[in-house]
Protein backbone atom coordinates (compact mmCIF):
# COMPACT_ATOMS: atom_id res chain seq x y z
CA UNK A 1 0.00 0.00 0.00
CA UNK A 2 1.18 3.78 -0.49
CA UNK A 3 2.64 5.71 1.98
CA UNK A 4 0.28 8.31 1.80
CA UNK A 5 -2.70 5.85 2.19
CA UNK A 6 -1.14 3.87 4.71
CA UNK A 7 -0.83 7.53 6.38
CA UNK A 8 -4.18 8.26 6.10
CA UNK A 9 -5.47 5.02 7.70
CA UNK A 10 -3.29 4.98 10.45
CA UNK A 11 -4.55 8.45 11.08
CA UNK A 12 -8.04 7.34 10.87
CA UNK A 13 -7.11 4.45 13.36
CA UNK A 14 -5.72 6.67 16.63
CA UNK A 15 -8.24 5.58 19.29
CA UNK A 16 -10.26 8.06 21.00
CA UNK A 17 -9.81 11.52 18.61
CA UNK A 18 -11.02 14.69 20.17
CA UNK A 19 -11.00 18.13 19.98
CA UNK A 20 -10.54 20.96 22.91
CA UNK A 21 -13.05 23.93 22.17
CA UNK A 22 -14.62 26.72 23.38
CA UNK A 23 -17.89 27.99 23.49
CA UNK A 24 -20.00 30.40 21.58
CA UNK A 25 -23.53 31.26 22.36
CA UNK A 26 -25.87 29.39 24.59
CA UNK A 27 -25.58 29.55 28.61
CA UNK A 28 -21.73 29.53 29.66
CA UNK A 29 -19.33 30.40 31.92
CA UNK A 30 -16.67 32.48 30.57
CA UNK A 31 -13.68 30.79 29.14
CA UNK A 32 -15.11 27.29 29.55
CA UNK A 33 -13.63 25.06 27.68
CA UNK A 34 -15.43 21.53 26.54
CA UNK A 35 -13.59 18.35 24.79
CA UNK A 36 -16.09 16.80 22.17
CA UNK A 37 -15.33 13.61 21.34
CA UNK A 38 -15.07 12.79 17.57
CA UNK A 39 -15.16 9.93 15.27
CA UNK A 40 -12.85 9.33 12.00
CA UNK A 41 -13.64 6.23 9.61
CA UNK A 42 -12.88 5.19 6.29
CA UNK A 43 -15.50 4.13 3.44
CA UNK A 44 -16.03 0.65 3.29
CA UNK A 45 -14.52 -0.52 0.11
CA UNK A 46 -16.28 0.39 -3.28
CA UNK A 47 -18.08 -2.72 -5.12
CA UNK A 48 -17.30 -3.88 -8.30
CA UNK A 49 -20.31 -1.44 -9.90
CA UNK A 50 -18.87 1.04 -7.96
CA UNK A 51 -15.74 1.20 -9.46
CA UNK A 52 -16.81 0.68 -12.67
CA UNK A 53 -18.72 3.88 -12.12
CA UNK A 54 -15.75 5.30 -10.48
CA UNK A 55 -13.82 4.82 -13.89
CA UNK A 56 -16.78 6.05 -16.54
CA UNK A 57 -17.91 8.99 -14.31
CA UNK A 58 -15.80 11.41 -16.63
CA UNK A 59 -14.71 11.12 -20.42
CA UNK A 60 -10.88 13.03 -18.98
CA UNK A 61 -8.81 10.45 -17.23
CA UNK A 62 -8.77 10.54 -13.42
CA UNK A 63 -5.51 10.38 -11.36
CA UNK A 64 -3.59 7.86 -10.08
CA UNK A 65 -3.58 9.05 -6.58
CA UNK A 66 -7.42 10.02 -6.64
CA UNK A 67 -8.04 6.35 -8.51
CA UNK A 68 -5.86 4.18 -5.87
CA UNK A 69 -7.73 6.35 -2.75
CA UNK A 70 -11.34 5.51 -4.53
CA UNK A 71 -10.72 1.80 -5.33
CA UNK A 72 -9.49 0.86 -1.94
CA UNK A 73 -11.95 3.09 0.05
CA UNK A 74 -14.25 4.78 -1.46
CA UNK A 75 -13.86 8.29 0.72
CA UNK A 76 -13.40 9.18 4.57
CA UNK A 77 -15.74 10.96 6.95
CA UNK A 78 -13.31 13.45 9.33
CA UNK A 79 -14.32 14.85 12.65
CA UNK A 80 -17.62 13.56 13.67
CA UNK A 81 -19.24 14.65 16.30
CA UNK A 82 -19.79 11.55 18.87
CA UNK A 83 -23.08 13.31 20.35
CA UNK A 84 -26.38 14.47 18.05
CA UNK A 85 -26.90 18.44 18.30
CA UNK A 86 -30.38 20.23 18.81
CA UNK A 87 -31.09 19.11 15.19
CA UNK A 88 -31.02 15.55 15.78
CA UNK A 89 -27.31 15.10 13.57
CA UNK A 90 -24.15 14.70 13.91
CA UNK A 91 -22.10 17.36 13.22
CA UNK A 92 -18.82 16.42 10.55
CA UNK A 93 -16.03 18.45 9.59
CA UNK A 94 -15.10 17.31 6.62
CA UNK A 95 -16.80 14.71 3.91
CA UNK A 96 -14.91 12.91 1.32
CA UNK A 97 -17.90 11.26 -0.55
CA UNK A 98 -18.81 7.93 -1.97
CA UNK A 99 -18.91 7.63 -5.72
CA UNK A 100 -22.34 6.59 -4.98
CA UNK A 101 -22.99 10.32 -3.64
CA UNK A 102 -20.97 12.49 -6.33
CA UNK A 103 -24.20 13.60 -7.89
CA UNK A 104 -25.80 14.87 -4.92
CA UNK A 105 -23.34 16.98 -4.58
CA UNK A 106 -23.09 18.18 -8.11
CA UNK A 107 -26.79 18.98 -7.50
CA UNK A 108 -26.66 20.90 -4.40
CA UNK A 109 -23.29 22.52 -6.11
CA UNK A 110 -25.76 23.21 -8.97
CA UNK A 111 -27.77 25.57 -6.97
CA UNK A 112 -24.80 27.82 -6.11
CA UNK A 113 -23.91 28.07 -9.27
CA UNK A 114 -26.72 29.49 -10.75
CA UNK A 115 -26.00 32.53 -8.37
CA UNK A 116 -22.91 33.06 -10.39
CA UNK A 117 -22.51 35.61 -13.55
CA UNK A 118 -20.37 34.52 -16.67
CA UNK A 119 -17.79 36.20 -15.27
CA UNK A 120 -17.23 34.68 -12.13
CA UNK A 121 -16.94 31.22 -14.33
CA UNK A 122 -13.64 29.86 -15.02
CA UNK A 123 -13.97 27.78 -18.25
CA UNK A 124 -10.41 26.75 -18.48
CA UNK A 125 -10.87 24.34 -16.16
CA UNK A 126 -14.46 24.51 -14.22
CA UNK A 127 -16.29 22.45 -16.51
CA UNK A 128 -14.43 19.55 -16.37
CA UNK A 129 -14.09 19.62 -12.59
CA UNK A 130 -15.64 16.79 -10.23
CA UNK A 131 -17.63 17.74 -7.48
CA UNK A 132 -16.22 14.96 -4.36
CA UNK A 133 -16.69 16.03 -1.03
CA UNK A 134 -18.43 19.10 0.95
CA UNK A 135 -18.02 20.92 4.51
CA UNK A 136 -21.27 18.94 5.60
CA UNK A 137 -24.60 21.77 5.90
CA UNK A 138 -21.92 24.47 4.91
CA UNK A 139 -22.54 24.98 0.99
CA UNK A 140 -18.99 24.49 0.19
CA UNK A 141 -17.41 22.27 -1.77
CA UNK A 142 -14.35 20.29 -2.86
CA UNK A 143 -13.51 19.81 -6.76
CA UNK A 144 -11.32 17.74 -8.71
CA UNK A 145 -10.26 19.63 -11.90
CA UNK A 146 -9.48 17.30 -14.91
CA UNK A 147 -8.52 19.78 -17.73
CA UNK A 148 -6.50 23.01 -18.65
CA UNK A 149 -4.15 25.15 -16.31
CA UNK A 150 -5.66 23.47 -13.00
CA UNK A 151 -5.44 19.85 -14.09
CA UNK A 152 -4.94 17.18 -10.94
CA UNK A 153 -5.70 20.13 -8.46
CA UNK A 154 -8.05 20.22 -5.54
CA UNK A 155 -10.33 23.24 -5.61
CA UNK A 156 -12.37 24.73 -2.56
CA UNK A 157 -15.57 26.48 -3.00
CA UNK A 158 -17.10 28.91 -0.58
CA UNK A 159 -20.52 30.25 -1.04
CA UNK A 160 -19.70 33.02 0.76
CA UNK A 161 -18.42 35.33 -2.24
CA UNK A 162 -18.81 32.31 -4.72
CA UNK A 163 -15.01 32.01 -4.56
CA UNK A 164 -13.08 29.23 -5.75
CA UNK A 165 -9.72 28.45 -3.95
CA UNK A 166 -6.55 26.65 -5.52
CA UNK A 167 -6.44 24.09 -2.12
CA UNK A 168 -4.00 21.19 -3.07
CA UNK A 169 -1.52 20.35 -6.02
CA UNK A 170 -2.84 16.51 -5.80
CA UNK A 171 -5.19 14.36 -4.12
CA UNK A 172 -2.50 12.65 -2.02
CA UNK A 173 -1.08 16.44 -0.56
CA UNK A 174 -4.90 17.20 -0.27
CA UNK A 175 -5.06 14.18 2.08
CA UNK A 176 -2.56 14.93 4.23
CA UNK A 177 -3.37 18.88 4.21
CA UNK A 178 -6.78 18.24 6.01
CA UNK A 179 -5.48 15.71 8.65
CA UNK A 180 -2.32 17.48 9.61
CA UNK A 181 -3.35 20.35 12.08
CA UNK A 182 -7.58 19.48 12.22
CA UNK A 183 -8.44 22.45 14.53
CA UNK A 184 -6.63 24.82 12.28
CA UNK A 185 -7.84 23.09 9.20
CA UNK A 186 -11.74 23.50 9.86
CA UNK A 187 -10.58 26.86 11.26
CA UNK A 188 -9.72 27.86 7.40
CA UNK A 189 -12.45 26.17 5.56
CA UNK A 190 -14.88 28.68 7.22
CA UNK A 191 -15.46 27.57 10.81
CA UNK A 192 -18.97 26.02 9.69
CA UNK A 193 -18.14 23.03 12.12
CA UNK A 194 -19.93 23.26 15.75
CA UNK A 195 -19.91 20.42 17.93
CA UNK A 196 -22.29 19.85 21.49
CA UNK A 197 -21.87 19.15 24.85
CA UNK A 198 -25.38 17.22 24.27
CA UNK A 199 -26.85 19.43 27.36
CA UNK A 200 -26.94 22.90 26.20
CA UNK A 201 -27.01 25.27 23.00
CA UNK A 202 -23.80 26.57 22.88
CA UNK A 203 -21.81 25.75 19.82
CA UNK A 204 -18.13 24.86 20.86
CA UNK A 205 -15.75 25.65 18.38
CA UNK A 206 -12.17 23.65 17.96
CA UNK A 207 -9.28 24.71 18.95
CA UNK A 208 -6.96 21.88 18.79
CA UNK A 209 -6.46 18.31 18.21
CA UNK A 210 -5.08 14.97 19.89
CA UNK A 211 -5.92 11.48 19.83
CA UNK A 212 -4.48 8.26 22.50
CA UNK A 213 -2.81 9.46 25.35
CA UNK A 214 -1.48 12.67 23.40
CA UNK A 215 -2.17 16.16 25.94
CA UNK A 216 -4.73 17.97 24.22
Amino acid sequence: MTDWIENIRAFVEQPEPRFLCSGIGGFREENKKFVARVNNYLHRPPSNEEIKRLKSTTEEPLPEDFLEFYSRFNGITLYQDSLLNTSGFAAVGIYIAPVSDWERLQEEFQAWLELMSDEDDDSDWFENALVFGEVPNSGNYFFLSLSGSKKGKIIYFSHDGLEFEEYASRFAEFLNKITLNPAKVLYDLGCYTRYTDGNTDTQWIPESYASGDDPI
